[in-house]
This record gives structure tokens, C-alpha cells and sequence, in this order.
């Protein structure tokens, strides 16, 4: 059987079939390729691409977080030609249409706005007026509609390029609590390697980099068991109950 120690550099263990399986790095969002690149997998590893951003037809431009082209609101930015006719502009997927001025005549998902004399979407996610399940789906407010995304568990996030759950890199997004070097895992982290202390003099991190304890003296001089912590610029002693007799 093959150790899964050998596996190499891009590839992971599959315990079902014994085998060393590609890893996607595109897919877990352990690529770095940056804000104007895009990830394509590749066998045992991975190459940064430019961004369709020229692909896009009329009427569309390139999200970065959607990874997608997306609608462009020409009403919105201005980019209709109704106005000079006096005529009101109501945004389309993709394209817009000239009509009247008549808030009537505003398309399903959409509302007049008196100010701009045009048809604006309707945010039916801030309004309340989508029906996505509270415990199971997050909306997400569309042009002239809404989507309702999968809710995720801690340390992953929602891709709406995949349409799935992926997980989170707290390392490279900076949001972990590691004193040390941290190391992604999927669905949480990992702090590995020699610490890295901001304690002052006479103390050191504790086991979890989370506080300062006292170390020398200080250490010798505390009841068993006592951890010295750090707290807005002063100690305090947090002793174990079952040393205390109560």
C-alpha cells in the first residue's frame, strides 16, 4: 500500500482508493495569484491566468468577486441615452430599454426613483422581501432579483464562482491569533515553528500564543498552577479552583 507520506508536493492522500489525488489548489483558495490573475488547476499544481475581463460582451464587465461578468447598470452610471430624449431608462440584463415616465411601468424587481427619473433595483435582501431560508441560505441581491447562497460553517466562505463552500485562508487573509508562523488547514489553521514573543521581560507565551505567563521568580513565587495574564496594563492571577478547596 502506498504510504501516504509520499505523496508529492500538489497531490493528497485518498484513503478510499490508495491513491495520491491531484489537490485543486483553484478550488481550496490555496492559490496566490493575486487580484488581477486567475487560477486553473493543473495536474500536481496549478497556473495564474489572466482574467476574461476582455471576454465580456456588451453590456457586461468583469467581477472580481463573482469571478464572472456581470450586468452593468447603464442607467445608474449614466450610460443610457434616454434622458435626452426625455424618456426614463430601465436597466436590463445586460442591455437597458427607453420608456416613458410613468412609475408603472417600472419591471418586476425594480422601483421608481423620482430623483434620477429612472427604474432602480430593488434590493429584496435589505428589504426583506426574498425567500431564502433563514438557517440554510444567505440572499444576494441580483439585478431585478435575488439569489439565495448556501450558508457556510466556520472557516469557509461561499463561492459563488463554484457555487459551493470553500475554505478560508486566516493565514493569508491575516485573521488568525498565531504568535508563530501559521499554516492553513481546511476549515481552521495551525500555528507551527519557533514563537514569536511579544511578552515583556519575565514572561513568555503561553501554550495557545493567546497570553503571557510568568516565568522565573515570578513563575515560583504564584500558586501552582497559576497562570500570570496580561490585561490592559495589568496582572492578574487566575488560580485553579481544585488547589483552592472550593
Amino acid at each position: 500500500n502506498l504510504d501516504a507520506a509520499k505523496c508529492p508536493l500538489g497531490y493528497q492522500y485518498n484513503i478510499q482508493s490508495q491513491v495520491c489525488d491531484d489537490i485543486d489548489e483553484c478550488l481550496l483558495n490555496t492559490a496566490d495569484c493575486g487580484i488581477n490573475s486567475g487560477c486553473q488547476n493543473t495536474i500536481g499544481s496549478f497556473i495564474c491566468v489572466r482574467k476574461p475581463v476582455e471576454s465580456c460582451p456588451p453590456g457586461y464587465r468583469f467581477d472580481d468577486q463573482l469571478q464572472s461578468c456581470s450586468d452593468v447598470d447603464e442607467c445608474l452610471e449614466g450610460l443610457d441615452s434616454c434622458k435626452k430624449d426625455g424618456l426614463l431608462c430601465v436597466n436590463m440584463i445586460g442591455n437597458y430599454t427607453c420608456q416613458q415616465r410613468k412609475e408603472s411601468q417600472c419591471p418586476a424587481g425594480y422601483k421608481y426613483n423620482k430623483i434620477l427619473s429612472t427604474c432602480e433595483d430593488v434590493d429584496e435582501c435589505v428589504e426583506g422581501l426574498h425567500g431564502c431560508v433563514p438557517d440554510l441560505e444567505t440572499c444576494r441581491n441580483t439585478v431585478g432579483a435575488y439569489e439565495c447562497d448556501m450558508k457556510c460553517d466556520t472557516g469557509y466562505q461561499y463561492s459563488h464562482a463554484h457555487r459551493m463552500c470553500i475554505d478560508v485562508d486566516e493565514c493569508k487573509l491575516q485573521i488568525h491569533n498565531c504568535n508563530r508562523k501559521c499554516v492553513n488547514t481546511i476549515g481552521s489553521y495551525t500555528c507551527v515553528g519557533e514563537l514569536k514573543s511579544n511578552c515583556e521581560a519575565g514572561y513568555k507565551p503561553s501554550l495557545g500564543d493567546q497570553d503571557c505567563e510568568g516565568m522565573g521568580l515570578l513563575a515560583r513565587s504564584a500558586p501552582r498552577h497559576t497562570i500570570c495574564r496580561r490585561r490592559r496594563s495589568h496582572l492578574a492571577y487566575h488560580l485553579d479552583s481544585d488547589n483552592m478547596g472550593f
